[in-house]
């Protein structure tokens, strides 16, 4: 039987995922299963200073939420994933292909699409209430019926961040490298796409 891996371990993927989050489409499901058990470790000592050098705490939560969609995904509900034999190298993790095979790939993408499509003029932007709040339930709802997400929460949760942050260098760092490719493909290589991803650093 496979001896269980250590805290320190642990910890060291958690930071390898926040450096590089699509190291999670890498890992085995009892892998993930041990870096969320840790997590929520640490979250309920109120204490994420292994991580804090690494991350602001909103990023935690969309990681565990990105996290929890692959556990998921590798319990039969679909597998959006970079095949182990193609990601061998640090280049290959940190620029992934779309490898649906039929399959979605994390809903904060098509968060990014709509983002991406409401700056050319495309779509509108969602209603705020008098306090300057999105409505969660028009998100919730518009996501469901217009991409073909697993979650319109996290959606919804990935689209808020993407609007606060309104910056391309803040959404191109927190997306990472290879996400210009991902959401190329999403958008069925539409051209105007392309052509406004080229206004994103890389």
């Amino acid at each position: 039987m496979r001896e269980p891996p250590s805290e320190t371990t642990i910890v060291a993927w958690i930071k390898k995922i926040l450096e590089v989050p699509e190291y999670i489409y890498t890992m085995e499901l009892i892998q993930l299963k041990e870096v969320i058990n840790c997590i929520n470790k640490y979250e309920r000592k109120h204490d994420i200073s292994p991580f804090r050098s690494r991350l602001h705490i909103d990023k935690l939560y969309f990681t565990k939420i990105l996290i929890n969609e692959q556990i998921a995904t590798l319990q039969g509900k679909g597998r959006w994933t970079l095949p182990k034999e193609e990601s061998n190298s640090k280049d290959e993790l940190k620029n992934p292909i779309l490898k649906t095979s039929g399959k979605q790939p994390p809903s904060k993408y098509y968060a990014l699409l709509h983002w991406i499509k409401i700056e050319m003029g495309k779509e509108q932007n969602f209603d705020k209430d008098r306090n300057g709040n999105f409505s969660k339930t028009q998100i919730q709802n518009y996501a469901s019926g217009n991409y073909p997400v697993k979650s319109p929460q996290s959606f919804y949760r990935a689209f808020l961040d993407i609007a606060e942050s309104n910056e391309k260098s803040t959404i191109a760092t927190e997306f990472g490298a290879g996400f210009k490719q991902v959401i190329t493909e999403l958008s069925g290589n539409d051209p105007d796409v392309i052509h406004h991803l080229k206004k994103y650093p890389d």
